[in-house]
């Protein structure tokens, strides 16, 4: 039988369960340390894949506008204009003005994006699964 915190609450995990919280937390700061490295080693900062990542993974045609990329990032708007401006002069990115609203601005992979997203794709698709294999019993019973 696992032993319970000194608090009685009904909602305190078993040691067992802050055991397992503490495996689960380490392999996802495991992952964003990877993560990073990996950006670094394609020649982009890690930031700039977080960018990428949203834009790519961006549900519908049309691209995200830099208030999407904002809420994406849990960034202020202007520190997502920053970042944007940044992946842009680096070739990463293009800009383009909304058809419907020409106030908004939706941003789509370069070529070259592309290209640095391909690279790594096949790379975090082997870190997720050992990471998959590896997490899901430390989820269990967490939520």
């Amino acid at each position: 039988m696992a032993t319970t915190n000194q608090s009685n609450s009904k909602s305190a995990l078993t040691d067992e369960e802050f055991q397992r919280l503490l495996e689960l937390r380490t392999s996802l700061k495991q992952y964003l340390r990877w993560n990073e490295h990996a950006a670094k080693d394609a020649g982009i900062t890690p930031a700039q894949h977080e960018l990428l990542i949203a834009i790519k993974g961006h549900p519908g045609q049309q691209g995200p506008s830099i208030s999407n990329i904002a809420q994406y990032l849990l960034l202020r708007h202007h520190s997502a204009v920053g970042l944007v401006d940044r992946a842009e002069k680096a070739g990463l990115l293009i800009r383009k003005t909304d058809g419907d609203d020409r106030r908004v601005v939706r941003l789509r992979l370069s070529p070259k994006a592309n290209r640095v997203m391909d690279k790594l794709a096949a790379l975090h698709s082997e870190e997720l699964a050992r990471l998959s294999t590896k997490g899901q019993p430390l989820w269990k019973g967490l939520a």
